[in-house]
């Protein structure tokens, strides 16, 4: 008799699972005192760990380092937060949200139930998109960046499924075939060749940005000049995608042999904590209609915006946060349907979007966003997640696919109860939004004060941050030492950052900061871990 034990698919919390993969006791047990050989996995199995980043499957820290606090993954840990949410899941539960009916129990819909994608739709229509009671007639255009404000989310056209990184590999697989290119501007998300290339077999073309903030060499016989404390180098429009990168990548990937066919866009960024500015999204929306690609925003942290006066933002207007939907929409005379063209000029092909509840207003069918319910709402355990288009030809097979990640009824009706309660939403948000504020403060406060470099957070759960004034000198002439920067965080001083090399940084030695992934206590501990590191390591 064998027994085997379940291997989660989720690598959101890799390393903190990766220690007990390879043991006997994990992977497999039996009866018998002969224990048989493991047969190998296949070798597109085997082939999967290596799309994985090294920090995650890094030899893990010798038991004299202090307890590890890892501050790597992109959680929302924070005590208030998890009160209030812990509160609101149990009355919903204990209330005839949470009561189980008997059509819960058969098949439902594969892309959602209808309850649960109104609320939805509702959801994003209300957080991402402007609010109307602007003085503009809702039918009018802003003439500086084309979109329109009478645009909502259409329930239709939305697949709910196990996760952001579930419905955006689904995406990907409907959008581009094995072996083509998906343009993503550096840093980048560290997991994304994961999420992109274990079954969708897509390959990534990195953006690079030729402006990124460099520290300047010394010339011989010039005296190094002093950095001062809280001086701030790093730009935000450093980091922003232009024509010439984007057609660099889109070139270096045709000269691969590699076809570009997806831009994918982290807005707000992720690991940066900026927002990309309306002009810089139609820019790129622009430029995936003239070379006939798709472009994906993943707006997983689209409700998660704050403004620099260090208070949450009490509306759309205050955010700096603009979704692809207000930049790709467009307006049409049609009364139900709307056959549009898939490219502004050099296509002929047509794409019939669905009915939706606003039939003037639709989402152009070349622009597709994702998010979930991990970030906005701290609840990463609950796998819920969403994908939106209005391309019929993909979201038919969106839907299909959608059988191999659906949400379970149960959780469905309970998502569907909490974001149809907008008081509670609200309330949630700014006292969410608050305290995640007020740890971006402390941190913020800390790096000014020892003079760390850092990029001003006006959204998500992270901070970016140089510490290339913390490597090794001699490992420092080439950029490199970030490898062993890292371990001595996280043996010395028990810290795990999220390394910028994962993230296809091009240059070591710039680190995320997830300064909600721990409770209070241990935020607590974390800060003055890394103040005694800012102050005894500096080289």
């Amino acid at each position: 008799m064998v027994l085997f034990t379940t291997v989660t698919r989720s690598f959101k919390a890799s390393s903190r699972m990766f220690g007990s993969i390879g043991s006997k006791s994990c992977l497999f047990s039996t009866l018998s005192h002969d224990i048989p050989t493991s047969p190998p996995a296949s070798g597109r199995g085997s082939a999967v760990l290596s799309l994985l980043p090294s920090y995650l499957t890094s030899t893990p820290p010798p038991s004299s380092a202090p307890p590890l606090l890892n501050l790597s993954i992109a959680e929302n840990r924070i005590n208030n937060s998890q009160d209030l949410l812990t509160a609101k899941m149990t009355s919903l539960q204990e209330s005839s949200h949470g009561q189980f009916t008997p059509d819960m129990i058969y098949y439902q819909n594969t892309y959602g139930t209808e309850g649960c994608r109104e609320a939805f739709a509702s959801y994003l229509s209300s957080t991402f998109l402007p609010k109307r009671n602007h003085k503009r007639n809702q039918n009018q255009k802003n003439a500086s960046h084309g979109f329109t404000f009478g645009f909502t989310f259409n329930p239709s056209c939305l697949t709910v499924g196990a996760g952001c990184n579930a419905v955006l590999e689904n995406l990907i697989f409907c959008l581009s075939d094995v072996g083509e290119g998906v343009m993503i501007p550096c840093p980048y998300y560290a997991t994304f060749a994961f999420d992109l290339g274990a079954r969708a077999q897509a390959k990534i073309l990195p953006v690079r940005m030729p402006h990124m903030p460099h520290m300047g060499e010394q010339q011989p016989g010039q005296q190094q000049q002093q950095q001062q404390p809280g001086q701030q180098q790093l730009r935000k429009s450093d980091y922003y995608p232009t024509l010439a990168t984007l057609n660099a990548s889109y070139d270096a990937g045709v000269e691969a042999g590699v076809t570009p066919r997806i831009l994918l866009l982290s807005n707000p960024n992720n690991p940066l904590g900026i927002c990309y500015p309306p002009e810089v999204l139609k820019m790129c929306f622009d430029f995936v209609v003239e070379k006939e690609m798709h472009l994906i925003s993943d707006e997983i942290y689209g409700g998660s915006t704050f403004n620099e006066e260090g208070a949450e933002s009490e509306s759309n207007s205050d955010s700096k946060f603009t979704s692809i939907a207000s930049i790709a929409s467009f307006t049409t005379t049609s009364s139900s349907t709307s056959t549009s063209s898939t490219s502004s000029s050099s296509s002929s092909s047509t794409t019939t979007s669905p009915s939706s509840p606003s039939p003037s207003h639709y989402l152009h069918p070349r622009a597709h966003l994702v998010y979930a319910l991990s970030k906005d709402f701290a609840l990463s355990g609950l796998r819920v997640g969403a994908c939106y288009t209005e391309n019929e030809s993909v979201l038919a097979p969106l839907r299909k696919l959608n059988d191999l990640c659906q949400v379970s009824s149960s959780t469905q009706k309970i998502v569907e109860g909490m974001l149809r309660d907008e008081k509670w939403v609200t309330r949630f948000s700014r006292s969410n939004l608050s305290k995640v504020k007020g740890r971006y403060d402390r941190l913020a406060k800390l790096l000014k004060r020892e003079g760390v470099e850092f990029l001003r957070a006006e959204a998500g759960l992270y901070v970016w941050m140089d510490l290339r004034p913390y490597l090794r000198p001699y490992l420092r002439p080439q950029g490199g030492g970030e490898g062993e920067l890292s371990d001595r965080l996280v043996n010395e001083y028990g810290l795990r950052f999220t390394p910028g090399e994962s993230m296809e940084m091009n240059e070591g030695g710039y680190f995320r900061f997830v300064f909600t992934a721990v409770d209070d206590g241990d935020f607590d501990t974390a800060m003055g871990r890394f103040e005694d590191f800012l102050r005894s390591e500096k080289q």
